[in-house]
Order: structure tokens, then C-alpha cells, then sequence
């Protein structure tokens, strides 16, 4: 068996990022051992789970470790990124690290580097001079450009639910993760629909075709004759 210690920190109980991690751990026949956790006993704290982590093969478990990573766990040993030099103009290294939306640090000579900007389904390119790093895409590559490959020192922080309450539309700055159940933010919303409705507020709904795809329209209606809408 081979294995790897990881790291989660932050909101990973009420943000799902836990039962998530350890989820892909058992869909992928890995299996784990939490061997220290720390829950945050208020609203506001943040918790933290050290999870060791194996599997049958050292592939399986880089490939496993990748996964993890974009969920925000991070590699106990704090290795620098590894850097390949782009052979030729827009072709990256074999095994370069793809990235995600979400916020990203690479470690580079020990030093941790965020990623600029956050964009999805690129590379890391390093600029060791500069200290900087930055997505890019493969059109953007130049030939001997430093690009990360692997997922060895690199951090991926992860959209963590906000725990300060702030007006009803936080939500629409929200990613909204496909597995994540949707009927708290629901129940939340038509709170906030009623609380509004009671207090003689004016609600305005911004639709789109989706109304009807998803049978919603039926819906709306009954909300616009309750007087819950009062502009489209």
C-alpha cells in the first residue's frame, strides 16, 4: 500500500469539503484514517482534519492526491512545485498541472506564489525572476516558459460557505457546487421572500429560459398571485 497525509483547514464541515474529500477517497477503493480532527465548536470557526490517506498503487494515489487537491487538501509535507520547460510556442509539458477557478498557490524555492488570475483549465506558468505565476493558456505559452507539473506543491483553496450573515443575494456570488444539497439555500431565499412580503417590501425576479426548461413556470405564476413578485 502507499500513502499520503493530508490537510484540511477551514469551514470543511458546514461547506461539505470533508464528507466530499473522504467520498472521492472511498470512490476511487482508497481507504483513509482520520488521524486527528478539530471541529469548530461556533459558527464562525474553522476546523481542521489531518486524514491518512492509501491506496494500491502509487498511481492510483497520485491520481487520488490530484483529486483531493481541488477540494482544498493540502500535502503534508510541503514539497516546491515541480517545473518543466515548454518544449516548443503553445505546447505544454507532459503532466501539467490543469487548473481551477478557485483560488490557487504554487511553492516555489520555499516561497508560496498566488496563482493570477483564477482561471480554469490552464497551466501555471513560473516566473522565478518576477515571483510570480500565472494561468495561462496554450496559446499564450512561449518555448522554455517554466510550467508546473504534477500536483506536488501546489495549494488549492476551495469556496468555503460565508459565515457572517449578509444581505439575501450573497448567494448570486456564490459557486453553487453540483452536489451540494440546495434545500437550505432554498428554505434561506423564501425566508427572505416572506420576510420581505410581511414588511410591504417590492420584490423584483430576474428570469431566464430556464423558468421553462425545468417546469418551474407554474411556480412563478402562483408567486406572482400571491403578490410575492411584483416585477419581472
Amino acid at each position: 500500500m502507499y500513502s499520503e497525509t493530508i490537510e484540511l483547514r477551514g469551514h470543511i464541515i458546514d461547506s461539505l469539503i470533508l464528507p466530499k474529500v473522504l467520498d472521492q477517497i472511498l470512490t476511487h477503493g482508497a481507504n483513509f484514517k482520520i488521524t486527528e480532527i478539530n471541529i469548530g465548536k461556533k459558527r464562525a470557526d474553522q476546523s481542521f482534519a489531518r486524514i491518512e490517506v492509501s491506496a494500491e498503487t502509487g498511481e492510483a494515489l497520485d491520481e487520488l492526491i490530484l483529486r483531493l487537491r481541488q477540494q482544498g487538501a493540502e500535502v503534508l509535507e510541503r514539497a516546491n512545485a515541480q517545473i518543466a520547460a515548454a518544449s516548443a510556442d503553445g505546447v505544454f509539458p507532459p503532466d501539467f498541472y490543469v487548473t481551477t477557478n478557485q483560488q490557487t498557490f504554487v511553492r516555489i524555492d520555499g516561497k508560496e506564489i498566488e496563482v493570477q488570475p483564477a482561471m480554469m483549465d490552464s497551466a501555471i506558468a513560473v516566473d522565478r525572476k518576477r515571483g510570480t505565476a500565472r494561468a495561462v493558456k496554450f496559446f499564450d505559452v512561449r518555448k522554455g516558459d517554466e510550467i508546473v507539473i504534477g500536483h506536488q506543491g501546489v495549494r488549492v483553496v476551495p469556496v468555503q460557505r460565508v459565515t457572517t450573515r449578509t444581505d439575501v443575494f450573497q448567494f448570486i456570488n456564490t459557486i453553487v457546487d453540483a452536489d451540494e444539497p440546495k434545500s437550505a439555500i432554498i428554505r434561506e431565499l423564501a425566508g427572505e421572500l416572506h420576510r420581505a412580503h410581511a414588511a410591504k417590501g417590492k420584490i423584483a425576479a430576474v428570469v431566464g429560459p430556464a423558468i421553462v426548461r425545468t417546469g418551474a413556470g407554474q411556480h412563478l405564476v402562483r408567486l406572482i398571485e400571491s403578490r410575492y413578485v411584483d416585477r419581472l
